[in-house]
């Protein structure tokens, strides 16, 4: 039995059609994977780049690259008579195409399910020296090529709720099991201003972050870290990512990486209309949990925009917190309670609306085998 037996090898075609080429589904089946090697699913292929350089021995390591992975298939396609041969012949020629992908998946008990997207990059070579309608049998050779080399694994999911209170208090989990660094996409629903964090796990600063636009209501947000996409893309085509300020992602999550909670929070005062230094905004957040959990947080989404910005107002000419030190003469009459209140109508409408908007992180696992690494 040979290496490709031990794991289980399906085929979804570019029709849906779905063939069992290796394990024990493919026992009997019409199509399979011929006694071969399975070298072309396993490593990645990598071209590495080196210079010599004068008066020193050997080379200087410049980089490597992920090449495309190039994948031959020995099939035997076979039925147990004419008329079973060529649907069986007919079918699995048509579930490979040269322009659209089909996938390529290998299930394993140690690892689960993998999977990669293929097409054909040439045509299929005949084996044989007979007609295949004597004996219904044909061995092809298929060539395939995934222009992404790497195996896919189910996405990870983490999800923070905001609740109304907790501006500064949100987490999500992220990990990576894999071998291959993973950027990290959100999917984040509105209303809400969003502080997403970009963790620098590997040197073990987890408090980056980069402020996003404000969403109005109704204004859902993908946005992925990944350096060579679009940042962010809004459902009302809004052109969000002119309003990021130069910010950029910066850090994947580096293989191998256990799973750690790190901060998402939500801006409390996104359409004020001046700066206020985070210490600020943090302190504002603060003070609405304690006055909602005093009050009751069922009371607090009562209040109007008007009453909620009298308190915060009154708030600043109570306390005089340490953070507004020097900034008096032209932040104070912009804290005004009109001005707080004009603010929260233009962000949420009002109060009750704070409550429910999702910051959800995907991370989708991608690894240079199709089992094993863990």
């Amino acid at each position: 039995m040979s290496e490709l037996n031990l794991a289980a090898v399906t085929l979804t075609g570019v029709d849906g059609s779905v063939w069992h080429l290796a394990g024990s589904d493919a026992w009997g089946a019409p199509v399979q994977v011929r006694e071969s090697s399975l070298g072309d699913l396993l490593d990645v292929p990598v071209n590495t780049s080196r210079k010599s350089v004068v008066g020193k021995p050997g080379t200087k390591f410049l980089g490597s690259r992920m090449l495309e992975r190039n994948i031959t298939l020995p099939v035997l396609v076979q039925g147990s008579s004419l008329e079973a041969f060529a649907e069986a012949d007919s079918g699995f020629r048509k579930a490979l195409d040269y322009e659209e992908p089909a996938r390529l998946s290998v299930m394993t008990e140690e690892s689960g399910e993998r999977w990669i997207d293929v097409r054909l990059s040439e045509q299929f070579s005949f084996e044989g020296e007979y007609d295949p309608h004597l004996d219904f049998r044909a061995a092809y050779t298929v060539s395939l090529v995934a222009d992404d080399p790497l195996w896919r694994s189910e996405t990870a999911h983490s999800e923070f709720v905001f609740n109304g209170l907790n501006w500064y208090e949100g987490t999500v989990r992220i990990s990576n099991p894999t071998d291959v660094p993973v950027w990290p996409k959100w999917v984040l629903t509105s209303p809400a201003k969003w502080i997403l964090p970009d963790p620098d796990v590997k040197g073990g600063d987890l408090s980056r972050t980069l402020v996003l636009p404000f969403q109005p209501l109704g204004h859902d947000v993908v946005v992925d870290s990944d350096p060579t996409v679009e940042m962010v893309t809004d459902t009302k085509n809004a052109l969000l990512w002119a309003q990021m300020g130069g910010q950029f992602f910066n850090f994947p999550i580096p293989p191998r990486t256990q799973p750690i909670d790190i901060p998402v929070a939500v801006d409390p005062l996104p359409l004020l209309g001046t700066w206020i230094p985070d210490e600020g905004r943090r302190w504002f957040a603060a003070r609405m949990k304690e006055f909602a959990e005093a009050t009751g947080l069922d009371e607090f989404l009562m209040l109007t925009p008007q009453q909620l910005g009298a308190v915060m107002a009154q708030w600043i000419r109570d306390l005089t917190p340490d953070w507004i030190e020097g900034l008096t003469d032209w932040l104070l009459p912009v804290l005004s309670a009109e001005n707080i209140a004009n603010a929260i109508v233009q962000q949420w409408g009002s109060v009750s609306n704070m409550a429910g908007a999702t910051a959800q992180i995907r991370l989708e696992r991608q690894w240079t085998r199709p089992w094993g690494l863990e």
